[in-house]
């Protein structure tokens, strides 16, 4: 048994990613009812999609990618019009098609330990099913979709649906890589990806506890037993594998993903200032997160509302303390057992708003956010400017005006990483161009490539 955190792995709040275990479809039961637990209450829901047009999806069923390549929906066994069911979501996390039957021309890759050669020491390979990016935004975002009308409520949520959308596209050129070769020794093909989509509304932290039993691994994530903060944020659980035009199926190139989740999370930020800054809100971009952040909400509203979201492995540590427990003392079934006992048992065959009635802490509360709101002296009127001043840099203007415009930005970013470190990467030099580009304007990625050029052409002062 392995347990790992999975709330928040990144550097940042800006997208974080998980690797699902893979294994038998049936193994998934736990991570699927996670993903599915809802979060908001169904009227709240249904008024959201009225004004977003979102199609309707039932209980315990999920949406798909909406525009997936047809070689993927063929592949993968389902249709992008209509929701997956409960047991179709294990089985496409467990890298498998949704009918549970292994994916034609795929090569499966086996649990096994093995001698790190360097180290000696001997690791765990675990094959990797699905892998799931969680996009979340500023804690002002939330705060503000929280205490927004439906109407307004319901833009800012499509501000971060589209963003999502932008990124993943991203994602998907970058990551959907059918290696040939040996470690692809003989370069690779470019290929097409699909995605389950899970929208949260609350900050719930977790743990994921991946079991290994009969060879065979299951993965478990575990909902610490803390009440939550508003924390919109989108899961998008991509299956591992690859489709691409000439017949070859593979899998992503997971090695790429530590860097590159950093710079596909500040494009998301980006898109998301721009969204929201369509809208005609005021957005700013953090210095301290570097993401994209709305003015309207004061510092300390922001900061009361942050106090639950919080890294998964912290949160379990301060409820193993509440409970007389030291977490890191503590083997992997110890911790588990710990954590099961903090969840509430849900008896079978209820309604969703019974169940949700049940499971409260995760519901988005809005009257006790209005009572908090309401006793720091805080009132919330609209996300709206209603001021006369510049608003910054326009699409209208021509691409490479907007790159200069950027670079200093950029440029100031890169600085704080030169004098932390003496060696950064190329995805340091992107996200810092995709950080400047929601100080500016984004049009797509293109622009975060031409802030990226003129950081190499100028260069950057260190000082």
């Amino acid at each position: 048994m392995k347990m790992a955190s999975s709330s928040k792995i990144s550097i940042t709040e800006m997208l974080s990613f998980a690797k699902i275990a893979g294994g038998a479809a049936s193994s998934m039961g736990g991570l699927t009812k996670h993903m599915l637990t809802q979060s908001i209450q169904k009227e709240a829901e249904e008024l959201s999609r009225y004004y977003t047009r979102e199609n309707e999806i039932g209980q315990n069923e999920a949406r798909l990618r909406k525009d997936m390549h047809p070689l993927v929906a063929k592949g993968l066994g389902v249709d992008p019009n209509k929701p997956v069911r409960f047991d179709e979501i294990g089985a496409l996390m467990s890298g498998h098609r949704a009918d549970g039957k292994k994916i034609e021309g795929k090569t499966y890759s086996e649990f096994r330990e093995y001698t790190d050669p360097k180290t000696g020491e001997t690791k765990t390979k675990v094959p990797i099913g699905a892998v799931d990016f969680c996009f979340t935004p500023d804690k002002s975002v939330s705060v503000a979709w929280a205490f927004a009308t439906p109407a307004e409520q319901a833009a800012i949520y499509q501000a971060h649906s589209d963003a999502v959308k932008d990124a993943m596209a991203y994602v998907e050129m970058h990551m959907a890589k059918a290696s040939r070769g040996k470690g692809g020794s003989g370069g690779y093909d470019q290929g097409h990806i699909g995605w389950i989509e899970f929208d949260h509304y609350t900050s719930r932290p977790t743990i994921d506890i991946v079991n290994q039993e009969n060879g065979k691994s299951t993965t478990e994530r575990v909902i610490i037993d803390v009440p939550g903060d508003m924390d919109l944020h989108r899961h998008v659980t991509v299956p591992n594998a690859v489709f691409c035009e000439n017949g070859r199926v593979g899998s992503m190139d997971l090695d790429r993903l530590e860097g590159f989740v950093k710079r596909a999370g500040a494009l998301y930020q980006a898109h998301l200032g721009q969204n929201l800054r369509n809208i005609g809100a005021d957005v700013a971009l953090d210095q301290d997160t570097g993401a994209a952040r709305l003015t309207v909400i004061p510092e300390e509203i922001r900061t009361h509302f942050s106090k639950r979201t919080t890294k998964g492995e912290d949160a379990a540590r301060e409820y193993a303390k509440k409970h007389g427990q030291d977490w890191d003392s503590l083997s992997d079934e110890r911790k588990a057992g710990l954590l099961r006992k903090g969840i509430q048992t849900i008896p079978k065959g209820l309604d969703r708003d019974t169940i949700a009635k049940l499971k409260k802490d995760d519901m988005a509360d809005f009257g006790a956010w209005k009572q908090q709101a309401d006793e720091l002296g805080w009132t919330f009127d609209t996300i709206v400017r209603k001021h006369e001043g510049p608003e910054g840099p326009h699409l209208t203007l021509n691409p490479e005006i907007r790159h200069e415009m950027a670079h200093p930005i950029a440029s100031e970013w890169l600085e704080k990483d030169l004098n932390k470190r003496a060696v950064i990467s190329e995805h340091d030099i992107y996200t810092a161009a995709a950080r400047s580009l929601i100080h500016t304007v984004i049009d797509s990625y293109k622009d975060m490539d031409g802030v990226f050029s003129k950081m190499l052409e100028k260069g950057v002062t260190q000082y």
